[in-house]
């Protein structure tokens, strides 16, 4: 879309006549015309007011191919919704790094040999039992 096509089509969404504009620019309603029809070209100065008016940033005013930015969005909720998606991203990575340290523990906690469970003096019934050690030390109880 060429500069004139995008001058008019944010004109119009904004509800502006060509007389209100050039009011609110201290230009001509000719001048605008002219902006509209291609005839001439806003200054760096109007392009900026213009921008600022409607939302837009320069490079879209200037380039025939960029894109069409959201124009519902203010440069306050734009900003919000950068912060919104960087806490986002914190919030996986930090979630992540939990899940990779719980698989760690959980890993090692499997592959490390638990020690043997001590036989508890209540699991040895009869009346009487020899233990021998290693010492060939005996008792009776």
């Amino acid at each position: 879309m060429k500069l004139e096509e995008k001058l008019i089509s944010l004109r119009k969404e904004k509800g502006l006549s060509q007389m209100k504009l050039a009011e609110m620019m201290n230009v001509s309603r000719q001048a605008i015309s002219r902006w509209e029809v291609g005839a001439a070209v806003p200054s760096t100065d109007n392009l900026k007011f213009l921008g600022n008016l409607y939302g837009v940033s320069l490079e879209y005013l200037l380039h025939d191919d960029a894109p069409k930015p959201n124009q519902n969005e203010t440069p306050v909720q734009k900003k919000a919704i950068v912060e919104q998606k960087s806490r986002r991203k914190t919030v996986i990575v930090v979630l992540v790094a939990v899940l990779v340290v719980a698989v760690i523990v959980l890993s090692v906690m499997l592959l490390v040999e638990q020690p043997k469970k001590p036989i508890s003096m209540g699991d040895i019934s009869g009346n009487e039992v020899n233990v021998t050690g290693k010492n060939d030390f005996d008792v009776n109880w």
